[in-house]
């Protein structure tokens, strides 16, 4: 009876203070990692219609917030006169859960939730994003179109994964910061070409 009880105090413990990791800034903010050849200043402008508008789901808003800093940061010059327009449009979004875990997450919870609450994944959902980014001159001619993708996979569970809210927004961010860091890549290729057609 006292090795129940034991149990029945460690597992109700374990449920108690087992939680989920929050989703802090540092989830939403893309790396400093300059381009080496910068372009000149270009305002910034995000797209995100595809995300809806709701204060429950602000993946629109923290795509902005994600883009414009990836501009600010890594792309362009910090001073000069304004050359040209750099936009970010989200051409494609597919967030699905994936079956299997749901399957897990409802079969853990039969043998009194004890893998759940040690950590086993209840959920997860993947995402594919495809991204544009379209850089113009100052009569908003196109100068040059650039197009990435990215795939990932976020799990909820108690320890190390994320609350269902947050892992979606969670693969949304880190989606994008994938693709941008393409597009980046791609920029700095291009540097020279796209600093002569801003002039």
């Amino acid at each position: 009876m006292k090795l129940l009880q034991f149990f029945a105090i460690l597992l109700g413990t374990m449920f108690m203070v087992s939680c989920t990791r929050d989703l802090g800034q540092s989830d939403l903010r893309p790396r400093i990692q300059p381009n080496e050849n910068l372009l000149p200043v270009l305002e910034a402008k995000a797209i995100t219609s595809v995300y809806p508008k709701s204060k429950k789901k602000p993946y629109g808003r923290d795509a902005e917030s994600i883009f414009i800093s990836e501009v600010n940061d890594n792309i362009i010059e910090q001073t000069g006169p304004k050359k040209g327009y750099i936009t970010m449009r989200i051409v494609s979004e597919d967030t699905r859960p994936e079956k299997l875990y749901s399957v897990i997450g409802a079969l853990s919870i039969i043998p009194m939730g004890i893998p759940v609450i040690l950590g086993s994944p209840c959920a997860a959902y993947t995402q594919d994003l495809e991204v544009e980014v379209k850089i113009q001159n100052n009569n908003k001619d196109v100068v040059k179109r650039y197009l990435a993708s990215s795939k990932n996979t976020e799990y909820v569970a108690n320890w190390w994964g994320y609350r269902a809210r947050d892992a979606v927004r969670k693969i949304a961010a880190d989606n994008l910061k994938a693709a941008l860091s393409d597009i980046r890549r791609q920029i700095n290729h291009d540097a020279a070409q796209l600093r002569a057609a801003l002039k």
